[in-house]
């Protein structure tokens, strides 16, 4: 009887080892195919942020080096320029890797725009010396316009990424048009050249347009 007894102890405890062992496989290995299921969402989205913020931050460090001269009008299209080519950067990305038509279709309207305009700013500064101003807060000179870049690439950083490039790009693209708008506003008041005065306010209009769009598209695609 006592060995009975022992034997069924002996079978009870290695049903209990046994069920133990297979509850720490099943907690410790997920099933074959979703491994890294819950690192790999953030992995993706902090690829994503790494390639399209990447673009940004080279743009914000390339302006933030420019040696101003004091002249609004040269400093300006000197900062444009730069801004207008991560504009084209995020967009060349779009249209590489979009899926929503219409944004496509946008991002290829905005490469085109602004790289004609930096074909035009680029002009300008070929053809223009640079005039020392005294007024300390204008574009690209005064502090607020470095903050207001800072301040927009933090908030890039803080943004939270999807995985949906459509997305992505329509968050970005349009932060980095009202980036624009705000520095063509600045400029606009302390501005001297009517014509680089016309070519501003045609970008504000242009970038205010495009928002319009993205904000439409982003209300039915959220």
């Amino acid at each position: 009887m006592k060995k009975l007894n022992i034997l069924c102890l002996i079978i009870i405890l290695m049903i209990s080892l046994t069920g133990i062992t297979r509850a720490q496989d099943t907690t410790m290995t997920p099933p074959q195919g979703m491994e890294d299921t819950t690192m790999q969402h953030p992995d993706h989205h902090g690829g994503m942020m790494g390639e399209m913020g990447e673009e940004m931050k080279e743009m914000h460090e390339e302006m933030m080096e420019m040696e101003m001269t004091g002249d609004p009008d040269y400093d300006f299209a000197q900062l444009m320029i730069e801004h207008h080519k991560g504009a084209i950067k995020l967009s060349e990305k779009q249209v590489d890797e979009g899926e929503a038509d219409s944004v496509v279709a946008l991002a290829r309207e905005i490469i085109e725009d602004q790289q004609d305009e930096i074909d035009s700013l680029e002009e300008f500064v070929d053809n223009h010396e640079p005039q020392k101003s005294d007024d300390t807060e204008m574009t690209g000179g005064g502090d607020h316009l470095m903050k207001d870049m800072d301040e927009m690439m933090l908030q890039m950083q803080e943004m939270e990424m999807q995985e949906d490039q459509d997305h992505n790009y329509v968050e970005m693209i349009t932060m980095h048009h009202r980036q624009a708008i705000k520095m063509a506003e600045n400029y606009l008041s302390h501005g001297k050249d009517e014509n680089l005065k016309r070519m501003a306010q045609d970008m504000i209009d242009k970038n205010q347009e495009q928002i319009t769009k993205f904000d439409s598209w982003k209300m039915t695609h959220e």
